[in-house]
């Protein structure tokens, strides 16, 4: 079920199916992808517990997972909707059971803002031992022109390298260094090629989604503290994923690990609570 909430600047829309934002209508325009050649018809999924194709592997033993995880092709709980906020919560059952061994709860918080909207996600831990768990964004935004028409800004210089992955989703160790950047161009033809961009090491908390044509601010966004950024778009759509992750995906080498021991994996203690928040604001 989809659940709308707005004020006199922008329009807000949720589906209880992985709490996903499915519509951002700034003044009445759309401003997030809705799938126009067919090829993605996602919008922006909460990847939960981990981002990517990263195994399952706890005190030794392995669980089949799927890419992104599960929370995005869970039902979540509407919890509360007021004028504007919505909150959305999904608690550990069988199903989630069988391929993560975990008791939790997951919170998933939009509230406006003048100018655009934020989120929160909260983990909580009801168990009796500790859980492990990482978390990311998959935000999509419809462009007006052509993706090298728009560029990232970044609010400090990023030392930027993309890092390649293989046709499982799995990193190959090759990396392209890019260079030593306030202000990424978004290249045409990397990702007409079905690359996604992984960028590690983002010192950054805030970037800036900006038409180089017209110089128009289409996007500020928040990231998490200590996160990976991908890129991505589903062939040559107009638009592009900007995807705070706090895990990278696994390397071709490094299936078997521990999930506990990987990097961007938090802890929960018993009876604790982690929440991570970000922030989009958009302009006309």
């Amino acid at each position: 079920m989809q659940y709308t909430i707005s004020n006199d600047y922008l329009q807000l829309t949720v589906d209880s199916l992985g709490a996903e934002v499915v519509s951002v209508k700034v003044n009445g325009k759309e401003r997030q992808w809705q799938n126009d050649n067919g090829l993605w018809s996602g919008h922006a999924p909460i990847l939960f517990p981990f981002c990517g194709n990263c195994a399952m592997v706890i005190n030794g033993n392995t669980y089949d997972q799927q890419r992104h995880g599960f929370a995005r092709k869970n039902t979540f709980e509407l919890v509360s909707k007021a004028i504007d906020k919505l909150v959305f919560s999904l608690t550990a059952n069988e199903s989630t059971k069988a391929v993560y061994p975990f008791d939790f709860v997951l919170t998933v918080e939009y509230i406006l803002t003048d100018r655009g909207y934020k989120i929160s996600c909260t983990v909580d831990n009801p168990s009796d031992g500790d859980i492990y768990f990482s978390l990311g964004g998959h935000e999509s935004f419809a462009l007006d022109d052509n993706l090298s028409s728009y560029c990232i800004d970044f609010e400090l210089e990023e030392d930027i390298y993309y890092s390649l992955h293989n046709g499982e989703g799995q990193l190959t160790g090759e990396k392209i260094h890019v260079g030593k950047l306030n202000s990424l161009p978004l290249d045409e033809e990397f990702f007409t090629n079905s690359y996604t961009g992984i960028i590690e090491k983002i010192k950054s908390k805030n970037l800036i989604l900006r038409n180089v044509k017209t110089n128009k601010i289409q996007v500020k966004i928040s990231v998490f503290d200590k996160n990976y950024l991908l890129l991505w778009r589903p062939g040559d759509a107009k638009m592009i994923c900007i995807e705070p992750w706090l895990n990278l995906p696994d390397r071709v080498d490094e299936m078997d690990k521990e999930f506990s021991s990987k990097s961007g994996v938090l802890k929960v203690s018993k009876g604790e609570t982690v929440r991570l928040e970000r922030e989009f604001e958009y302009f006309e």
